[in-house]
């Protein structure tokens, strides 16, 4: 079977897959690079698939059977993984962060390299859980813990472990030998940090005559250093083992040579590398953090140029002129505002934030949400700010005070786009489980749910007449509707996969919209007509953007690349790379001069 025959099995119910599964036990279904974006996949059975590569951000896999299966370098951030059966599974390099483990089987399962940043594992079993230096274990959260079997059981004395317990619990672990290292082909050198948010990390030593040297250890305990994660001070033990797992660290021998290590700042690490920042001692700590700030760019002094007339637009070759932010999580969505001095952004954990476009100061925060923010959108008269995200709920903010006007509660799931007409009369919103709704902004009054699309709803846009809007769906299709009274008016058909972003022309006579098979598509917006297909991302495109000029298009991918496009010609004008993850939000300034991108690196960039 093909790789999309699995997959719309699983789409047919789960009942029917697990029962596919039983009548076909020797079938290992290949899922690599699969998208399971925020899919239900409760209590599937995925046991010994290759699920490499795969998309499983927000995916409900609660009580899913993933034994034996191969999650290598997976994306499954904020997945629910809820007593679900990990036990052998490879998880090397995979991302979990946020995610939730909670009573999860991880008996065996191999972690090296997995990013475990602030999951949560109260109940895990985690006996002989393989990890090593580049494994990231910051803020972990956890009321209990299995560790050596489900009958040993730990529990901190008031509520959840702090790091410098769980690293106290690590070596308090009873009935552990020491390893026998005679004869042993390599090493491991365990650097446990007691206190710290990471507790354990290890680097393969290799061979040496036992015992060694204090010279010879230290030559390569640097390799070591620079791939631990530490964040904050404590004292450094080093230890020698000839296998080294998370429960096998308790009572092993210590060299007395450790020293203690300063406290230091570190600066984001590279995702692709799976090394976390050196920490060095005085000078090399101060050489680091600088040569962040070089890598990574200050905020630049820019005065504010006057916004010329839509004629006037030289369409620009744009190129990074500034980064402008770098947030504590990933940015799901920017807005400009219409006098282009200032953007709101939208991230994971729930902040917005009023940006001055040329300085990068938080002008203003706004607090309210208790889920990702995954979409923001600012009225034409520059007073509103209209939010929404994971909690089903839409937000509506006086932009100029902060103050929140309203909370609306019309949708049943994640809302995942919003837009507000251009006389700022109605907004539309879309939500997950493909219910499109149209507002009356000024008295925040629902006027029309409209049900058309079979799927999730990604994106939505007004036409410039403020008579109609499109949306787009993970049911491949886009469909234009009349904003005044929610009438189905025609379907575009033509990506293969789902449309996951479009956008209008200022004129209203074009659409484009960005897929996750890797195209942008031009339509007329008039007649539905598909007039060309532009292909040049190698990953899923989920975010696109019309210039104000309505000659130049922009389209952000997981490629980690922006690119601009010729509307007229379809020719790729450039391709913009500085984001070191994926792309998710564009916007254009409102004098189309300045392209912004935010990305799931945790970063806006500025390109002009």
């Amino acid at each position: 079977m093909a790789d999309n025959d699995y997959l719309k099995l699983i789409e047919q119910g789960i009942e029917v897959w697990n029962r596919w599964r039983k009548e076909n036990p020797a079938v290992k279904p290949d899922f690599n690079r699969a998208y399971f974006f925020e899919a239900d996949l409760s209590k599937a059975d995925l046991s010994d698939a290759n699920l490499s590569r795969a998309c499983l951000i927000g995916a409900n896999l609660k009580g899913a059977n993933l034994s034996g299966a191969n999650l290598s370098a997976a994306y499954a951030n904020g997945a629910n993984l809820q007593g679900a059966n990990l036990a052998s599974a490879d998880l090397s390099d995979a991302k979990f962060s946020e995610a939730d483990f909670t009573h999860a089987d991880l008996t065996k399962a191999q972690a090296e390299g997995a990013d475990f940043t602030a999951t949560r594992w109260t109940g895990a079993c985690l006996k002989n859980l393989k990890i090593n230096a580049a494994t990231q274990l910051h803020k972990v959260e956890a009321e209990y813990v299995y560790l050596q079997n489900h009958q040993q059981e730990r529990r901190p004395e008031q509520g959840e472990f702090s790091s410098a317990e769980l690293a106290e619990l690590l070596h308090s672990l009873p009935n552990i030998s020491i390893p026998d290292l005679e004869g042993a082909e390599n090493l491991s050198i365990v650097i446990a940090l007691p206190g710290l948010q990471n507790t354990v990390s290890s680097a393969v030593l290799p061979a040496v005559e036992l015992p060694p040297s204090e010279q010879e250890v230290q030559h390569h305990l640097q390799p070591a250093l620079q791939s631990s994660t530490v964040s904050t001070a404590g004292d450094l033990q080093l230890i020698l083992a000839k296998e080294v797992t998370v429960t096998d660290i308790a009572q092993l021998p210590l060299l007395p040579w450790a020293k203690p290590i300063e406290e230091a700042e570190i600066s984001p690490r590279s995702p692709r590398r799976h090394r976390s920042p050196l920490l060095m001692f005085g000078a090399g700590v101060l050489l680091g953090l600088a040569l962040g700030a070089y890598y990574y760019g200050l905020p630049l002094s820019v005065s504010p140029a006057p916004i010329e007339s839509q004629e006037a637009f030289p369409e620009p070759d744009f190129s990074l002129t500034n980064f402008l932010s770098q947030t504590s999580d990933t940015i799901w969505a920017v807005a400009v505002s219409p006098n282009g001095q200032t953007l709101v952004s939208g991230s994971y954990d729930s902040n917005i934030k009023l940006l001055d476009v040329y300085s990068g100061e938080v002008l203003r925060s706004f607090s309210g949400h208790s889920d990702a923010i995954r979409a923001v959108a600012i009225s034409p008269d520059n007073q509103t700010l209209i939010s929404s995200g994971g909690d089903g709920t839409i937000k509506i903010w006086n932009l100029q005070t902060g103050e929140l006007r309203g909370t609306l509660l019309g949708h049943l799931s994640p809302v995942w786009t919003i837009a507000i007409s251009p006389d700022g009369s109605r907004f539309v919103t879309g939500d997950y489980d493909g219910t499109v709704k149209i507002w009356d902004l000024q008295d925040c009054e629902l006027q029309h749910t409209v049900t058309g699309h079979s799927e999730s709803v990604w994106s939505v846009a007004i036409a410039p007449d403020n008579r109609t809007f499109a949306s787009s769906s993970s049911d491949k299709s886009i469909k234009v509707w009349d904003l005044q009274t929610g009438k189905e008016l025609r379907t575009l058909k033509g990506h293969s996969n789902a449309v996951r972003s479009i956008d209008l022309s200022p004129d209203g006579k074009t659409l484009i919209s960005g897929s996750w098979d890797q195209t942008v598509k031009i339509w007329d917006y008039q007649t539905g007509e598909l007039t060309k297909t532009l292909s040049g991302h190698s990953e899923q495109v989920v975010a696109v953007a019309v210039s104000p000029s309505g000659k130049t298009a922009a389209s952000g991918s997981l490629d980690k690349t922006v690119r601009v496009w010729n509307l007229q010609t379809g020719e790729l004008v450039n391709t913009l790379a500085g984001h070191s993850d994926w792309v998710i939000s564009l916007d254009f300034s409102p004098d189309g001069k300045t392209l912004i991108s935010s990305s799931k690196d945790r970063s806006i960039r500025l390109w002009h």
